[in-house]
């Protein structure tokens, strides 16, 4: 399922994972995912996320587009 390479875990869809915390809602240490930059306070840097924070982050993504898509009147796609 998946392959371990120094500091990276290479999954199927080929997005590389390093080990680090995740920014997004647990804060546990492990296989994260590079999501961007984030400024804050006149600072940058980059935000990461596990794989089961990212899956929450997707879906909270897609009923918020749903949502939007219906209420301007759009038909759901796939």
């Amino acid at each position: 399922m998946s392959e371990t390479a120094t500091g990276t875990r290479n999954r199927r869809d080929h997005r590389v994972w390093t080990s680090g915390m995740c920014w997004l809602y647990c804060r546990q240490t492990g296989p994260v995912l590079w999501l961007g930059s984030v400024a804050a306070a006149g600072l940058e840097t980059g935000i990461y996320g596990c794989e089961m924070c990212i899956a929450e982050l997707e879906h909270m993504v897609r009923v918020a587009v749903t949502e939007r898509d219906a209420r301007q009147g759009y038909a759901p796609t796939g």
